[in-house]
C-alpha cells in the first residue's frame, strides 16, 4: 500500500477552520480544518463524522498539553520542532525533553506518523550530540503515558538494556521505574536475550537510523531528517 501523499500547504489554507481547547484550562487555537484532515487521519475520521462537539464547531482535547500542542501547530504550519543549531549551544531541561515526549504522545493519537518520527528523531539527535540519555523522570512519564506498542517506550527500554549491558549492577537505580511495570520490562528482557552473548548492545541514539521509526505502509525512510 503506497504512502498517502499530502497537499501543499497553500492548498490546505481555506476559509473553513475549527475551534480547538487544550489541557484543563482549554487554551485555545482556531486553525485550518482542511490542513488538520490531511495530516492527521484520526482527525478526518472525527471531523467527517458529523458528530458535534462540546463547543460546536470546536473540538476538546482535555487530557494534552498545550506546550506540545504549541509545538504540533508550529509543525502543523510549516516550522521545525527544535532548531538543529539550538541543539549544539543547548542542553534541554528535562522539561523540554518531557514536552517533545507529550508530542509524540499527541501525534501517536492523531496517527500522524511522520510527526512521531521527528519528534523521535530530535530526542536521538540529541542525545547523541551530547552523549546523554533521557533520564529517569523521562522515562517514567514515557511508561505511564505511551501506549504500546510505542516507539518511544521501545527506545527507553533499549536505552535500558544498553546501560545496564555495560554495568548489570546500575539495576537497583531502575527499580522504582519498573516495579509493577510490566510492558517495559518484557521489552527490556527481549531485547536482552535477543542479543545473547555474541552481540554487544550500541547506544540506542545511534543504533539503526529508522529503528524506533513507524512507516505504514512502505519501507524505511533510510535517513535522518
Amino acid at each position: 500500500m503506497a504512502a498517502k501523499i499530502q497537499k501543499p500547504l497553500n492548498e490546505l489554507l481555506t476559509n473553513n477552520m475549527v475551534d480547538i481547547y487544550v489541557g484543563p484550562k482549554r487554551k485555545h487555537w482556531c486553525l485550518h480544518k482542511d490542513l488538520l484532515s490531511d495530516r492527521s487521519p484520526f482527525l478526518l475520521t472525527t471531523f467527517s463524522s458529523g458528530v458535534k462537539e462540546e463547543h460546536g464547531n470546536g473540538m476538546y482535547l482535555p487530557d494534552d498539553d498545550p506546550d506540545a500542542f504549541e509545538l504540533f501547530v508550529n509543525w502543523l504550519y510549516g516550522a521545525r520542532l527544535v532548531p538543529i543549531r539550538y541543539f549544539f549551544h543547548h542542553k534541554l531541561v528535562e522539561k523540554d525533553v518531557i514536552t517533545l515526549c507529550k508530542l509524540h504522545v499527541l501525534a501517536s493519537k492523531l496517527c500522524i506518523e511522520p510527526l512521531m518520527n521527528l519528534v523521535i528523531d530530535d530526542i536521538r539527535r540529541y542525545n547523541r550530540l551530547w552523549g546523554t540519555h533521557t533520564s529517569n523522570i523521562v522515562r517514567q512519564y514515557i511508561s505511564a503515558n505511551a501506549v504500546a506498542p510505542s516507539p518511544l517506550l521501545h527506545y527507553i527500554a533499549h536505552e535500558i538494556a544498553y546501560e545496564l549491558s555495560g554495568d548489570p549492577e546500575k539495576y537497583c537505580s531502575y527499580e522504582k521505574l519498573l516495579r509493577g511495570n510490566n510492558e517495559l520490562s518484557s521489552i527490556i528482557l527481549c531485547i536482552t536475550f535477543a542479543s545473547g552473548k555474541e552481540r554487544v548492545l550500541l547506544d540506542p541514539a545511534r543504533e539503526g537510523i529508522c529503528l524506533f521509526h513507524k512507516h505504514k505502509g512502505r519501507k524505511s525512510c533510510g535517513a535522518w531528517r
